[in-house]
């Protein structure tokens, strides 16, 4: 069984936001161009710090599922072939219910991408439903407690094939926006 750093068995939340990332993966390096998805990094996952999981493109793009910032677990993250980070997905965010998906994006820190957001979603203040929920998540997947009150709406009550297909645009028009891995 998957375990944390203090040998404790993780949690089916846990698990399930693994999962989650692993299908994410797999979705999108099928629907972009030229991608190539590593392997699982075992280590990375048993451990719960780094990468656990890669696409490469030609260009040494790539985009990781990973750790990010003092070891919070699952986010997907595009990375420029000089290592510059560019966009982020915290899935920590992604609520599911009853197989049904809402999902509210952070505010990108990078110009372009915050653009990307600006010009094809709505920035909203986040309900107060969806941020307790969050809440919750992030403290049962040990990522603090800090929900920021606005966001991007992303999708609301979504299907997981919409949630996917939905993703695949969006990573393909940041990609586009930064003109990398032949998307310019």
């Amino acid at each position: 069984m998957t375990q944390n750093n203090d040998n404790v068995p993780l949690s089916k939340l846990f698990l399930q936001y693994q999962l989650f990332g692993y299908n994410i993966m797999a979705y999108l390096s099928k629907s972009l161009a030229n991608a190539t998805l590593g392997e699982i990094d075992h280590h990375a996952v048993n451990n719960i710090d780094g990468c656990y999981q890669k696409i490469i493109f030609p260009d040494q793009t790539s985009i990781r599922y990973t750790t990010w910032r003092n070891g919070r677990p699952f986010y997907i993250i595009l990375f420029n072939p000089q290592n510059e980070y560019l966009f982020e997905l915290d899935l920590s965010r992604l609520v599911c219910i009853e197989n049904r998906f809402t999902w509210y994006l952070g505010i990108p820190t990078n110009p372009d991408s915050k653009k990307i957001l600006t010009d094809t979603l709505e920035q909203v203040q986040l309900p107060f439903e969806y941020m307790a929920w969050v809440e919750a998540q992030k403290i049962m997947l040990k990522q603090g407690k800090v929900v920021f009150k606005e966001g991007f709406l992303f999708l609301e009550d979504n299907s997981w094939d919409e949630l996917l297909e939905k993703l695949a645009v969006l990573v393909q028009a940041v990609m586009r926006k930064h003109n990398i891995a032949n998307y310019g």
